[in-house]
């Protein structure tokens, strides 16, 4: 009863994914929803500060996904900088 519970809570309630290619964790966009139980949910992700509109979990998934954020990343903030 209690993993049915909290899958549902996880439906309830928006997450974002980490942007590394093989990556399968997730954060809830509002940490006061995180339990440390639930699988691949972690209890935070970090921005790319480069263009604020990526998350991750850690230094080695942004490492792994720089290639294909790279250009992406780039207009971004050339963007916002504008």
């Amino acid at each position: 009863v209690a993993d049915v519970y909290e899958a549902i809570r996880v439906e309830e309630h928006p997450l974002r994914k980490c942007q590394g290619p093989a990556c399968q964790q997730h954060a809830f966009i509002d940490p006061l929803h995180y339990k440390p139980n639930i699988k691949n949910i972690v209890p935070s992700l970090q921005r790319c500060t480069g263009c604020m509109q990526v998350w991750y979990c850690s230094k080695e998934c942004q490492n792994s996904h720089w290639k294909m954020h790279k250009k992406q990343c780039r207009a971004a903030a050339a963007a916002a900088a504008a």
